[in-house]
Parts: C-alpha cells; structure tokens; sequence
C-alpha cells in the first residue's frame, strides 16, 4: 500500500482541500501540521515546496 504524508499548516485553504479529496477518493494519508516557525516548515521551503 502506497503511504502518503501531508504537510499542512493551519487555516491553508489547498491543505483542506487536499485533506477533503483524499477523504473523498479513500486515500490513507498521515497528516503532518507545520508551524510558522518549525524548521520543518522551512526545509520544506528550502526543497522548492510552497503549496
């Protein structure tokens, strides 16, 4: 089975829908939420990813 991790921040509006259609289509997913000021957030930055 295909594990899928998503990276959310609070009140993002493309991570709700993101949420929603994975919910939607039966998609087992682990959230992960980031913080304004977690270093994941910004080695996610640093890898190129915004949204």
């Amino acid at each position: 089975m295909i594990k899928v991790k998503i990276y959310t921040k609070e009140n993002c509006p493309a991570c709700m829908m993101t949420k929603k259609l994975f919910n939607k289509l039966g998609v087992d997913y682990k959230e992960v939420t980031v913080l304004q000021d977690s270093p994941m957030l910004e080695v996610l930055r640093e890898q190129g990813w915004h949204s």
